[in-house]
């Protein structure tokens, strides 16, 4: 499932938000990939599957490719909603 994502690097620690756009925080800054490498990390942590990185990759604006259903999806998105 291909997910739109907004990127909040050098924060002060890390947090994902759902709603129409994911937004996830950072802690690590935006240079050398090192925010891309923790998103990922982040994301297949928290979601529990395989994500990779499809486009944006130097723009706060990502779209990643989990590896969830649509039922899977639908109910973490839920649990993350704020």
């Amino acid at each position: 499932m291909k997910v739109d994502v907004k990127v909040h690097p050098h924060s002060k620690s890390v947090m994902l938000k759902s709603g129409d756009v994911w937004d996830v925080y950072l802690t690590e800054p935006a240079e050398h990939n090192r925010a891309n490498r923790q998103l990922l990390s982040v994301l297949k942590s928290a979601l529990g599957c395989d994500v990779s990185l499809i486009s944006g990759h130097t723009s706060r604006k990502k779209t990643v490719l989990l590896g969830l259903g649509e039922e899977e999806y639908n109910a973490l998105k839920e649990k993350y909603r704020h």
